[in-house]
């Protein structure tokens, strides 16, 4: 349009500028390919560093609680906050799973939901929603697996819709989960 005569129409007079045509389209082409990988991976490491800065301010934050109330709390609240769902962790006591911290606080679970995060405990698996197991439960839950065992499990949930983690962020809170496993066994030893 610009370059070719007949400048400024979208014809090409001459057979010899159809190979002018076409090298200055694959430059384009290819220019824009590179300018749109480049923009991905710009974005894939502004992503990564404040994923990593979460992460370690997550740990921070467990670090500064001694008991198992303050660590539910503050796992539930963290893991809710960075990943934008609702949270809760249960903990067994004599024999049966209580709800130790949850994000926002009003988390309510069925029998089905329990009965979820029981298998979870009992077998060290996720189960509930979009997993192998128990899969109509408003709950995934994820067991907090130590080397002394499943200290806790934790419950996510996005106002019961879908799958609560998207494959993209999923890396993120096994990382998160892993942080919060290792601040319970903390607590056990």
């Amino acid at each position: 349009f610009f370059f070719l005569p007949p400048v400024r129409t979208l014809s090409i007079a001459e057979p010899q500028n159809v190979l002018t045509f076409l090298i200055l389209a694959g430059v384009g082409i290819t220019a824009a390919q590179l300018a749109g990988r480049l923009r991905r991976q710009a974005n894939t490491g502004a992503r990564s560093a404040t994923e990593n800065a979460a992460l370690a301010a997550f740990g921070q934050k467990l670090a500064s609680v001694a008991d198992e109330g303050g660590t539910a709390a503050v796992t539930c609240a963290e893991i809710a906050n960075l990943l934008d769902l609702s949270t809760v962790l249960l903990l067994r006591r004599d024999g049966r799973l209580h709800v130790a911290g949850a994000a926002p606080d009003e988390a309510a679970l069925g029998p089905l939901d329990l009965t979820a995060a029981d298998w979870a405990w009992d077998r060290g698996e996720p189960a509930g929603r979009d997993t192998a197991t128990l899969t109509a439960s408003d709950w995934q839950f994820h067991p907090l697996a130590t080397s002394l065992g499943v200290l806790a499990v934790l419950g996510i949930s996005h106002d019961g819709r879908g799958d609560p983690l998207p494959a993209s962020r999923r890396v993120l809170f096994a990382t998160l989960l892993g942080q919060a496993a290792l601040a319970h066994e903390r607590l056990q030893l």
